[in-house]
């Protein structure tokens, strides 16, 4: 039944906080699903720079041998592999960063709560991309510091 106050007519409450939490229901969805797009991408792009340098070090396996028989610490092979991985992933995270700021403003109207260029949002994902690659070298770089020069030489 309606009331009426000072003459206007009610027909139904609704409390600020589930109106509120009622307009939010479409952006917060939306922003689930693009944080899941966005864990799934970086999952993949982990696995892809994994599996690119486990291929990497298949391949220069002799070279770490010879490096590691002359004298070479397993430091210095790691941080060779380190180093090369690094590269490629700061080229990578370099023209993804260009490419995102140039298509950032097309995507704004699916922000809620900050802008565009928002330096801690561009921090934060900078960061877990780069630790993200840091984790898929890790393994790559252990196995190149394990070689046996050998049982290289021992193989040909």
């Amino acid at each position: 039944r309606a009331s009426t106050v000072s003459g206007v007519g009610l027909d139904r409450f609704t409390r600020l906080d589930e109106a509120f939490a009622q307009d939010l229901e479409q952006p917060r969805a939306s922003a689930a699903l693009a944080s899941t797009f966005a864990l799934v991408a970086l999952l993949a792009a982990a696995g892809g720079l994994f599996g690119v340098l486990t291929y990497a070090v298949q391949q220069r396996r002799r070279e770490f041998g010879i490096r590691a028989s002359l004298g070479a610490t397993p430091t210095a092979i790691a941080r060779v592999v380190f180093t090369d991985g690094l590269l490629v992933g700061g080229v990578g995270l370099a023209l993804g960063a260009l490419l995102a700021r140039a298509l950032s403003a097309s995507i704004a109207s699916l922000q809620y709560g900050v802008t565009a260029f928002d330096p801690l949002s561009w921090l934060i994902v900078i960061a877990a991309l780069a630790a993200t690659i840091a984790v898929a070298l890790w393994q790559p770089a252990r196995t190149a510091a394990r070689t046996d020069p050998a049982l290289l030489l021992r193989e040909d």
